[in-house]
């Protein structure tokens, strides 16, 4: 719908009813992920040392695990807009792209013109990490210009948003390991589906290893995925990375031993064992033996973690709390975006807990200004 006025053509879309087909089988949150394993393409061996099968068979002891990632909408705060204006044969258009390069290539040749009569500028982003990428709103807004011969401007609903925009891609990671008598790392076979190789390299010592890639996030195969889909910060590394160390926290645990101590007998790298080291020091300061269920790499253990304003409740629960003032006072706390009054809060209700009476009568006052500051915005 195109009015001059955006309620206008908000009131007549709404009146347009839409009839739906029935989704295709696997094109639902149950099935999706066996439907992508079953549509791959034929795997591309990335990485191979020994011979995983045969490790198999004599090793004491074989762990499989699948990870699974459903598609991840961007929903930015800021939804996609595009204003496009046609004349004399040279098209401007004001985008909230994160690549106004590519988008001016594409723009050029939705409507046949030269890269040079085409200026795409972006005033404002408005969060992106890959979601400002695809530019369909700025296609779309040109045409229309182009049709109508007037300035044109296409922004998302918020649901739109869920439904026109690229999504993180949908992926799987299968993994087959084993140990030997020692508790040390025997093989590691590595399959993973639609994430590509990104963030998966193994720096663990592994004498028989490999990893087959089925399909990236983009590029061959991709076509398998139902929805459209593009980048979304450092796609593909995070299943990687999220696979591949909670596998290896299964292991620890049922070797019974301290996920670092394991990952440090299996690491023969001295920067990476510098790294975890570290990294164990700043996240915790001891370490925790592996619990049985293989929950959690590093966790944080003596340090206490610092108690927030709200005493007795969270301030978007229902559940009762100290009082209705205190609970209002909290709310607008938690609502404002003022990063040196949470601090204030958090130090004073961590460090006089035993006398927090006016602690919390501080934070209140801070939360009620705070409130009052964001009705004025």
């Amino acid at each position: 719908m195109l009015h001059a006025d955006p309620e206008a053509a908000e009131k007549a879309l709404a009146k347009v009813r839409a009839e739906w087909s029935p989704a295709p089988p696997g094109a639902d949150h149950e099935g999706i992920f066996d439907d992508l394993v079953g549509r791959a393409p034929q795997p591309e061996v990335k990485a191979v040392k020994g011979d995983v099968e045969a490790a198999l068979g004599p090793a004491s002891r074989r762990f499989e695990s699948t990870f699974r990632k459903g598609y991840v909408a961007h929903a930015p705060m800021e939804p996609h807009v595009s204003t496009a204006v046609l004349e004399n044969g040279k098209l401007t258009v004001w985008a909230s792209t994160q690549t106004p390069f590519p988008t001016q290539g594409r723009l050029a040749q939705v409507l046949s013109l030269d890269p040079k009569s085409v200026r795409v500028l972006t005033p404002y982003v408005g969060g992106g990490f890959g979601g400002k990428s695809a530019g369909r709103q700025s296609e779309e807004a040109a045409r229309i210009a182009k049709l109508t011969g007037r300035p044109v401007q296409v922004a998302f609903t918020r649901a739109e948003e869920f439904f026109y925009d690229t999504f993180d891609p949908a992926c799987v990671v299968k993994i087959v390991s084993s140990l030997d008598g020692d508790g040390k790392i025997a093989s590691w076979d590595y399959d993973v589906y639609f994430a590509g190789d990104r963030g998966a390299e193994l720096f663990y010592d592994v004498p028989h290893t490999r990893m087959r890639v089925f399909g990236g996030w983009r590029g061959a195969g991709s076509d398998a995925h139902r929805f459209a889909v593009g980048p979304w910060r450092a796609p593909g590394a995070n299943m990687n990375v999220f696979a591949r160390e909670s596998h290896i926290d299964v292991m620890a645990a049922a070797a019974g031993l301290d996920p670092v101590e394991f990952r440090l007998r299996n690491m023969g790298d001295e920067r990476m064992r510098r790294v975890l080291r570290e990294a164990a020091k700043a996240f915790a300061g001891s370490r925790h033996p592996g619990r049985a269920d293989g929950a959690g790499a590093l966790r944080v253990g003596s340090t206490p973690a610092p108690t927030p304003c709200w005493p007795s409740r969270w301030p978007w629960t229902g559940r009762a709390g100290r009082s209705a003032s205190s609970a209002s006072s909290a709310r607008r706390t938690w609502a404002s975006s003022s990063t040196r009054m949470g601090r204030r809060c958090r130090s004073r209700a961590a460090s006089r807990w035993a006398s927090a009476t006016s602690s919390r009568r501080r934070c209140a006052s801070a939360g009620r200004a705070a409130g009052r500051q964001l009705r004025h915005l």
